[in-house]
């Protein structure tokens, strides 16, 4: 899923959970040894984005309108990235 904040950025997660301040983004486990702390079945949270930041969630595949289908989640938008010719 991509989950795309008011400011232009852009997260992916495999799932989400809302809470009351916000939504909390959760990421499979990908370690390859596992934490001897945390239970197999438990994802690990990758971040967290109040309910003031977050524009709208989408599920893969799905692009918004307005986004390039060159940019990549995570990547600057074109309106805020920086000119290095200045």
């Amino acid at each position: 899923m991509n989950v795309l904040c008011t400011d232009g950025t852009i997260f992916r997660c495999d799932r989400y959970e809302l809470t009351e301040k916000g939504v909390k983004l959760y990421s499979g486990d990908t370690e390859e040894t596992p934490d001897r702390y945390e239970s197999d079945t438990d994802d690990h949270q990758i971040g967290f984005v109040p309910d003031a930041m977050l524009q709208y969630i989408l599920p893969d595949g799905v692009r918004p309108a307005g986004v390039s289908t060159a940019q990549q989640p995570g990547e600057a938008s074109p309106r805020t990235r920086q000119n290095p010719n200045r």
